[in-house]
């Protein structure tokens, strides 16, 4: 369950609260001595703190999140350098096709147009 405290609410109220609530409302539990305890915990811990139980009782590891993060940018980066390296070297044999192009009076913009809208064309039917 989510909930979302307003700013002037302290997590430990809303937990004494649940307690009195449990309390209350829990007819069910004849056993005096059985005793439930509700802890809040901070959305942004769900993952990574081992105290909680989780799905599956497994947490994750931030530094090991953020290094396969790096590598991720990185090896996108590769791709992006390997891709404008691949687009220039074509270029050498479009240029005939460019100068036609200029020569009929297209504009810079009509052929950085064209050619982002070929590589969207082409990249999406793959």
């Amino acid at each position: 369950m989510l909930i979302k405290l307003a700013d002037h609410v302290s997590p430990k109220t809303v937990e004494s609260g649940l307690q009195l609530l449990e309390k209350k409302y829990d007819k069910e539990n004849t056993n005096p001595n059985s005793k439930r305890y509700f802890r809040l915990q901070p959305f942004d811990d769900i993952h990574f703190n081992p105290v909680y139980a989780t799905f599956g009782n497994h947490s994750a590891s931030k530094p090991v999140l953020f290094g396969l993060t790096a590598v991720g940018i990185f090896l996108l980066l590769l791709a992006c350098i390997n891709f404008i390296n691949l687009t220039t070297a074509q270029s050498i044999q479009r240029a005939k096709e460019i100068g036609v192009r200029k020569t009929l009076g297209s504009s810079g913009n009509q052929l950085i147009f064209q050619f982002l809208t070929e590589t969207f064309l082409f990249h999406l039917s793959r």
